[in-house]
């Protein structure tokens, strides 16, 4: 399943810059690829560059939209919530941020310092 995570309403004019996402992914997860998107990707979802990495939790593969507004994120969900959680900690602490999945059945805030296990129980089975 595919989850996004992205700034609230109240800070819609947020973006992160891609290439700055990038030099902290490759800080914290060296071991991370980053692909660059493809002509299918830019135009099919507007996707600004991929990365996929490997966790205890399997493969997750992230993409964070052209704008740099949102992040997707597609694996299983202990992994996704690891990548969320990493996510949100690297991002300014007054921004909201919140997460959904790709069908919208959730909407949950992310609260700064939250744990990937915070984030995992927080979903609705």
């Amino acid at each position: 399943m595919t989850y996004l995570v992205f700034a609230g309403d109240e800070d819609a004019e947020w973006h992160v810059e891609p290439g700055e996402l990038a030099r902290v992914l490759l800080h914290d997860w060296p071991n991370a690829e980053i692909q660059e998107p493809t002509p299918s990707d830019a135009g099919l979802d507007g996707r600004g560059f991929r990365w996929t990495c490997h966790s205890g939790d399997g493969e997750v593969e992230a993409w964070l939209n052209k704008e740099g507004t949102c992040l997707y994120i597609d694996g299983e969900l202990r992994g996704v919530a690891g990548v969320a959680a990493w996510f949100r900690g690297r991002m300014p602490q007054e921004v909201e941020f919140a997460m959904c999945d790709d069908s919208y059945s959730f909407h949950l805030v992310i609260e700064d310092g939250s744990s990937a296990l915070d984030i995992a129980e927080s979903i609705p089975d």
